[in-house]
């Protein structure tokens, strides 16, 4: 694991009726796997833009001509993107009855002022500035960087209730921030997911499993939940500590924030279908490839959208693990049964060269050093030596 900075800002709206207002989709996506020369190369920052790209494409309604994807750019390029990207937005709001909702995702280094795009700066506050100075109708800024909650403290990040938007409009001068870590915290990537806690979360999230209502879209409000319970559990087992994602928004309006819509996508992609009770994490094609998703036991949603294709599936219930090959196909759902797995039972501590144990014993030894007695004013040191005996129920 690794520490690092992701700065997103996303953005996502309802799909429009064909009698009510057009809503366009504008998307600007920064990865960054080089910082500054005292930064150790991330793994996974480009991979994590490419991944959002893609979920947004498919699943938030984005066309591709209106997403631009940079790699490993410096930060002139990024603030001239940006600003093209705003010139863009300024002529599609001009067009009558059209709405246009803004995204831009950063992810790399950055420390609590600057993003660190290679050996140059793109200072937290630009961003934002620029971001807030768009003539989009709703604009949503995802951090997943280091220090990233700065954005947000000015006020506090809090949870509220999910917005009431129409599906034919966006809400009115709408601005979101949605950061990965507080002021005071690092954001981490893991080898095991293959990027970013963060954003692995949020993407799982996105492709279903934020949906606790059960209605087929993933809302802001339900997002961000999502995202903030996966990341805490799963960086509270990590050498740099809890991350802690925040929330801030202004706007002025009502609505309910659609970010994707994971059930609206029946021919280009398929639908999988997790039993209750157990906690699941999906890799493309086998064990050893890219993790796609992860669905805590906790979730009320059991659905994942997922691309046509084979998958590795690693289930985990109380007692036992399953893993299994399923295979999905477009179009279609596909139920996944722990009957039709393999069934491995944890792994126990066992002598070598005996099968299952009972019970362990054996003689131990050793030194030990106690507190000074009430009257010594010297520590105890001495040896020790007892027989124990492990038993399975105990």
């Amino acid at each position: 694991m690794r520490a690092a900075a992701v700065l997103p800002l996303l953005l996502v709206a309802a799909w429009a009726e064909p009698a009510s207002a057009h809503v366009e989709r504008f998307a600007v996506l920064i990865g960054n796997d080089i910082g500054t020369p005292e930064e150790t190369p991330l793994r996974y920052a480009t991979a994590d833009a490419l991944r959002m790209q893609t979920v947004l494409r498919e699943l938030g309604g984005f066309e591709p001509f209106n997403m631009v994807l940079l790699r490993n750019e410096d930060a002139a390029t990024a603030r001239s993107t940006l600003l093209s990207m705003n010139e863009r937005i300024r002529e599609a709001v001009a067009r009558p009855d059209t709405d246009v909702l803004f995204l831009v995702y950063y992810s790399g280094h950055a420390d609590a002022r600057q993003l660190h795009l290679g050996d140059s700066e793109l200072p937290v506050r630009e961003l934002a500035q620029i971001v807030r100075g768009s003539a989009a109708t709703f604009r949503l800024v995802v951090l997943d960087a280091c220090r990233s909650g700065t954005l947000t403290r000015v006020k506090g990040g809090r949870v509220v209730d999910p917005f009431a938007l129409p599906d034919d409009r966006l809400p009115g001068d709408g601005l979101a921030y949605l950061t990965s870590a507080s002021a005071s915290e690092d954001a981490q990537e893991s080898d095991r997911l293959q990027g970013s806690f963060f954003t692995h979360s949020l993407i799982s999230g996105l492709m279903g499993a934020a949906d606790r209502d059960g209605n087929g879209s993933v809302v802001l409000e339900e997002a961000y939940r999502y995202a903030y319970d996966a990341t805490r559990r799963a960086t509270s087992r990590t050498r740099a500590g809890t991350q802690h994602p925040t929330f801030r928004y202004d706007f002025r309006g009502s609505g309910q924030l659609v970010l994707t819509r994971p059930g609206a996508q029946p021919h280009t992609r398929g639908r999988l279908l997790l039993p209750s009770g157990m906690s699941f994490m999906l890799m493309r094609e086998d064990e050893d490839g890219a993790v796609v998703a992860e669905l805590s036991s906790r979730a009320p949603r059991r659905e994942l959208s997922v691309r046509p294709g084979r998958y590795f599936v690693r289930a985990r219930g109380t007692d036992v693990l399953f893993e299994g090959e399923v295979r999905v196909g477009a179009g279609a759902s596909r139920q996944v049964d722990p009957a039709e797995m393999r069934r491995i039972e944890y792994a126990q501590l066992v002598r070598k060269g005996e099968g299952r144990a009972r019970l362990a014993q054996g003689p131990e030894a050793g030194m030990r050093v106690r507190s000074p007695l009430p009257n010594e004013a010297q520590e105890c040191i001495g040896a020790f030596g007892d027989y124990a005996v492990d038993f399975a129920s105990v």
